[in-house]
């Protein structure tokens, strides 16, 4: 009974030692396997982050650019436009006063000369 007690726990060994193997190097491939997977999934969600903050800030920032130089090219127009209709609403005017002091003038001469 002793060779086959001796044969059994020496199976038994066997079998544990080889089922212990197995089981850790298949979880250890299995760890590196998800690690490795894992640190690909951060790295294209990085990546993604990235590009698309990126494109945000870009887009948003020549919105905003764009958005302000509108802004300002039409305040400068309109300041512009104004100051020139103000200029030319001054020089009619005093155009204006002068052509009515002629007429009034030129008036006054035609009435003293038909009296």
């Amino acid at each position: 009974m002793e060779d086959k007690d001796l044969v059994v726990e020496t199976t038994m060994d066997w079998v544990v030692e080889t089922t212990m193997d197995l089981v850790a190097e298949t979880t250890m491939d299995w760890v590196v396997e998800t690690e490795t997977t894992m640190d690909l999934v951060a790295e294209t969600t990085m990546d993604w982050v990235v590009e698309t903050t990126t494109d945000w800030v870009v887009e948003t920032t020549m919105d905003l650019v764009v958005e302000i130089t509108m802004d300002l090219v039409v305040e400068a127009t309109m300041d512009w436009v104004v100051d020139h209709l103000v200029e030319m609403e001054e020089q009619v005017d005093s155009k204006l006063v002068l052509a009515v002091g002629t007429y009034t003038e030129v008036a006054q001469v035609f009435s003293k000369n038909k009296e």
